[in-house]
């Protein structure tokens, strides 16, 4: 139950951050890449 309840809390935080840089920062998260920080399968 408290893996439950941390990886809730660590999801909702990190979603609360998105939204936040999204709104007032898109800068920030416009270099996002698939192919620079996922490896290839």
């Amino acid at each position: 139950m408290a893996r439950l309840l941390a990886a809730w809390a660590d999801a909702f935080i990190t979603g609360m951050f998105v939204a936040i840089f999204v709104a007032f920062r898109p800068q920030w998260l416009a270099t996002y890449a698939d192919r620079i920080y996922l490896p290839r399968s």
